[in-house]
């Protein structure tokens, strides 16, 4: 993830559309007032794209794990308790 740079909220509002065409193209802002940030602007997708990203880890992860062969089972089986 890219660090993320610090722009006040004056300048911000002044130059609010080029903001906009660097967060499409990636790029995340914090937002400051008197020093403070008090917002976030970065693109819309990126959840989405950390999800995804999370999921094709454990997918990889998944596909080198060993087969287990359990053999056949009924269903009442998967329920019972067994003593430890």
């Amino acid at each position: 993830m890219r660090a993320r740079k610090k722009v006040s909220a004056t300048e911000a509002n002044r130059t609010f559309s080029a903001l906009l065409r660097k967060v499409q193209l990636g790029q995340t802002f914090d937002v400051t007032s008197r020093g403070k940030v008090v917002a976030t602007i970065g693109p819309a997708d990126v959840e989405e794209a950390e999800r995804a990203k999370h999921w094709r880890k454990f997918i990889a992860h998944a596909r080198q794990q060993p087969v287990q062969i359990i053999g056949r089972y009924k269903r009442q089986e998967l329920y019972e308790r067994r003593p430890r």
